[in-house]
Formats: structure tokens, sequence, C-alpha cells
């Protein structure tokens, strides 16, 4: 995952591992064009949920 677009009031956690473990980090409302400079590697995201 490059870029991501979050809408709403909504947060969301992005996990590196699958079934919500390893590194995470959560985002809100935005446009992230490159996820990387908010400390997610491209291509590493395993899973997300909705907080």
């Amino acid at each position: 995952m490059r870029s991501r677009v979050i809408t709403g009031n909504e947060r969301w956690r992005f996990y590196r591992d699958v079934n919500f473990r390893g590194p995470a980090v959560t985002l809100t409302a935005g446009r992230y064009s490159f996820v990387r400079d908010f400390g997610i590697p491209n291509d590493s995201i395993s899973s997300l949920r909705r907080l």
C-alpha cells in the first residue's frame, strides 16, 4: 500500500503482521500519499481495523 485516503471521523490502525499483531500505526482522516512518511514501510501491512 503506497497511499491511502481516510474520510469522516474514523480512525484506522494498520498492523504489520496478520491477526492485528506487530508494530502498528493509527491514522485519522486525511490523504496519505506516502505511507512510509508515517512509519509504514511500503507493502508491509498485513491487517487493519477501524477503531
